[in-house]
């Protein structure tokens, strides 16, 4: 800064390389231009691309921009659609990295945390059983005739409360 004054960053335009959301890539959208110059905001290009193509998008991540500095300029996202729809070929490649996605195929590659979500996945369904069978016992008829609940109304009401 030192005096300097700031210059406004140029509008930002962005292109969005769709893909569907098992992650095929359906090609690109021509540029749409958006009313915020800031990079990291995604609504005013999902606002955008509604308007301007007439589809629904999520924003993924930024994938290229052609300034070499923040903000305006050329700005390229991928960006998921729930249905293919009509678009331009794109001839880049999608690289997988191991921090964008919890989804990603570097998530299942490490064996110790596809091991530690097993287990996770294992408790989550031995404590849906264990209220399950909670459940059941409750229901089930007691030895004096009636279900567990109807029985615990009745002892209350046999034995005084100590106070």
């Amino acid at each position: 800064m030192n005096g300097e004054k700031q210059s406004e960053p140029p509008p930002r335009v962005a292109r969005l390389v769709l893909v569907t959301p098992e992650g095929a890539v359906i090609g690109r959208l021509a540029l749409v231009p958006v009313d915020l110059p800031w990079w990291q905001d995604a609504q005013s290009v999902v606002l955008a691309v509604r308007e301007y193509h007439g589809i629904d998008v999520t924003i993924l991540r930024l994938l290229e921009a052609v300034r070499d500095r923040p903000h305006g300029g050329e700005v390229t996202y991928l960006a998921e659609v729930a249905q293919p729809v009509p678009a331009e070929v794109w001839a880049g490649r999608l690289e997988p990295h191991p921090l964008r996605s919890f989804r990603s195929v570097w998530f299942w590659r490490v064996g110790g945390l596809r091991a530690l979500y097993v287990v996770w996945i294992r408790w989550a369904a031995s404590a849906a059983n264990f209220v399950s069978q909670a459940t059941e016992q409750f229901r089930k008829p007691a030895s004096g005739g009636g279900n567990l609940s109807e029985s615990i109304r009745q002892q209350e009401r046999i034995q005084p409360v100590a106070r």
